[in-house]
């Protein structure tokens, strides 16, 4: 994967405001089981935006997008 392609920087910015949006971010344990560090810093409007990012790219490069994305839908719709 390029990490330059503006297509994948695309869909990072996209995944990462549903994982802000949605508060998935505001978790402290918030990586998954991945192992790597939480980034707390915060961005404009208070959002971890590069937390979000952190956990997009981990989606992609881990390939459990699809599942996460599945239990993003589950949780959200049933609110």
């Amino acid at each position: 994967m390029d990490e330059e392609d503006p297509i994948l920087h695309f869909v990072l910015m996209n995944a990462a405001s549903l994982f802000v949006v949605s508060g998935a971010c505001e978790n402290a344990e918030c990586g998954f089981g991945s192992g790597e560090e939480v980034v707390k810093t915060r961005g404009p409007g208070g959002g971890r935006w590069k937390e979000g990012v952190r956990l997009a790219r981990l989606a992609i490069s881990t390939g459990k997008a699809w599942e996460m994305l599945t239990k993003f839908a589950e949780v959200t719709n049933g609110l």
